[in-house]
């Protein structure tokens, strides 16, 4: 039920909304992460028989073929599906600059902390539903999280480092701000005793 003329909305339909963005939001960290390797499996189609804007596409593609030209970008793979089929599938720009190797459809890209960003945004989805709070401990949703160790330096002089019981738990927002102390698994970690 939408409240005429003032833009207000019922609880039910923001909820509706909050929903459809997460899986959005989801859908897009999928196709982000593996994107060559699923479009490769699906039968390709024109822009127009998907139900997408060719003159909207061609302008995204040539956007995404002028940065690699103008080397705003090294290169990238182009895939616009809908509806279980591939209407855009297009490497632009250099998979290797300096040896001016081009961008291949199978090109593996490292994502490093690209997700970073979507899962963030799914968290606050989340919070806006009251699903989900910054103060939650994580092992209210992952209880391996219960009972976490720290680093500490080991005896004196030593370049030892041991582990010892957290003092609190991590938190939402301990992930959320990068505070949670989880390593990759470098550093004092690799010396632990």
């Amino acid at each position: 039920m939408k409240f005429e003329g003032c833009g207000l909305t019922t609880a039910r339909e923001r909820t509706t909304t909050v929903r459809r963005r997460f899986v959005g939001v989801l859908v897009a960290l999928a196709v982000l992460t593996c994107a060559s390797v699923w479009a490769q499996g699906l039968p390709t189609t024109a822009p127009e028989a998907a139900g997408l804007s060719a003159p909207r596409v061609e302008r995204l593609t040539s956007f995404m073929r002028d940065s690699a030209a103008r080397d705003q970008i090294a290169g990238a793979v182009v895939v616009i599906a809908r509806g279980g089929k591939v209407a855009v599938f297009e490497p632009v720009g250099w998979m290797d600059v300096e040896k001016r190797v081009p961008m291949r459809r199978d090109t593996i890209f490292r994502m490093a902390s690209m997700s970073k960003a979507v899962t963030s945004v799914a968290a606050v989805m989340l919070m806006e539903e009251g699903r989900l709070r910054l103060a939650d401990p994580v092992s209210r949703y992952l209880p391996a999280f219960k009972s976490i160790t720290v680093l500490v330096p080991g005896p004196a002089g030593s370049e030892r480092y041991g582990a010892v019981p957290a003092k609190r738990e991590i938190t939402i927002r301990d992930l959320l701000t990068h505070t949670a102390g989880i390593s990759y698994g470098g550093g004092p970690a690799e010396s632990a005793y």
